[in-house]
């Protein structure tokens, strides 16, 4: 059965690279002829498709019975209209208008999730875990743009927690369904990277980063209540990092800039080249998908998460500051310890400065 997932999955990523590389590289031809970008070269309009033909063929193929809470039409269609509401109106509406329908889109899509034993976090009552999901998504889509300074930094980590999902169809740790619809769409956003990779000639915006964000949100939330999600929660750990991280630079360290600016990718951008950058995206991917696959056989639902969260930053501002080309984790470790020293020896020294006075 374990080989028979697999090859499903590879198959499903194959055809969603297969498709997306086809077309990007026609667009990136016809650029290449015109020098002229339109309508026709938005991304994620042929992402969006693909990922819909991803759906409709896993629904026909493996079904839905594998789920511990029945998946209805309702939590299939809901978010697909969702999406095109969010990029409608990001067109239309002010930026805080938009953010409202962002909002909107997300709990409703977490009030589709049935609540049953498989829920998370079982001492908090049904409703209090919705209000942390409506807040954990909205944060999660509004807050992708932060990445997306390149499109290899935001697509990495995309593709990095929709892997999570894929191990755990795998293993057995969430429904078929929702793993191959998360390989067609790492197929589909690495057909787009694979044409854009040392030179990008179709943009991935801002509003392309979000709508995607909510697609992987929504496969995110169809386990709210498969025993899983936790394990969601950590694959997103690099995300929650780099946004920690980007808050702290902000507003207690450089106190300029945008959000953006601030986190450790952006200034491990400006340092390294791109084969160090993404190299170091990868590998701290990896590492939170062990966690992530620790977390499903752990019975403490808390304490991994936070691990995994504290890892990706500590992680993420080494190769963003301190160590080139995103060394040995021997290095990490020696050049976080030393950072630790002179963290309290300056708090010592601080401490024993205002005591004197």
């Amino acid at each position: 059965m374990g080989f028979l997932v697999l090859l499903y999955e590879l198959l499903f990523a194959a055809f969603g690279f297969a498709v997306l590389f086809s077309v990007f590289r026609g667009l990136i031809s016809v650029y290449n002829q015109t020098l002229q970008s339109d309508f026709r070269m938005e991304p994620l309009p042929y992402i969006f498709g693909v990922y819909i033909l991803g759906l409709i063929g896993a629904y026909f193929l493996v079904g839905t019975a594998d789920f511990v809470e029945p998946l209805n039409l309702l939590r299939i269609v809901f978010p697909l209209i969702f999406a095109v509401m969010i990029y409608v109106s990001y067109m239309i509406f002010s930026k805080p208008m938009f953010s409202l329908v962002v909002v909107a889109c997300v709990a409703v899509t977490v009030f589709l999730q049935p609540l049953g034993d498989g829920t998370p976090f079982h001492p908090l009552p049904h409703w209090s875990v919705q209000i942390l999901a409506i807040i954990f998504g909205s944060i999660f889509c509004l807050g992708a743009v932060i990445l997306n300074f390149l499109p290899h930094t935001y697509i990495l980590v995309q593709i990095i927690t929709l892997f999570g999902l894929c191990m755990l169809g795998f293993i057995g740790g969430t429904p078929l369904y929702i793993a191959l619809s998360a390989a067609i769409l790492i197929g589909a956003l690495s057909g787009y990277l694979f044409n854009n990779y040392y030179e990008i000639k179709i943009n991935f915006d801002d509003i392309s980063s979000i709508v995607t964000s909510y697609l992987v949100l929504n496969l995110l939330l169809m386990n709210l209540g498969e025993y899983s999600f936790p394990s969601c929660i950590i694959f997103t750990g690099i995300f929650w990092g780099e946004l920690i991280m980007a808050l702290y630079n902000r507003f207690f360290v450089s106190r300029s800039g945008t959000l953006q600016e601030n986190t450790p990718y952006y200034l491990a951008a400006e340092q390294f080249n791109l084969y160090t950058l993404t190299t170091g995206i990868i590998r701290i991917g990896i590492i939170s998908l062990f966690i992530g696959w620790f977390q499903l056989f752990s019975t403490n639902q808390y304490s991994l998460i936070v691990v995994a969260i504290l890892f990706c930053i500590w992680f993420d501002t080494s190769l963003g500051h301190k160590i080139k080309g995103f060394g040995s984790l021997k290095e990490v470790n020696k050049e976080f310890i030393s950072d630790l020293k002179q963290n309290i020896a300056e708090t010592k020294k601080l401490l024993q400065k205002n005591k004197d006075k």
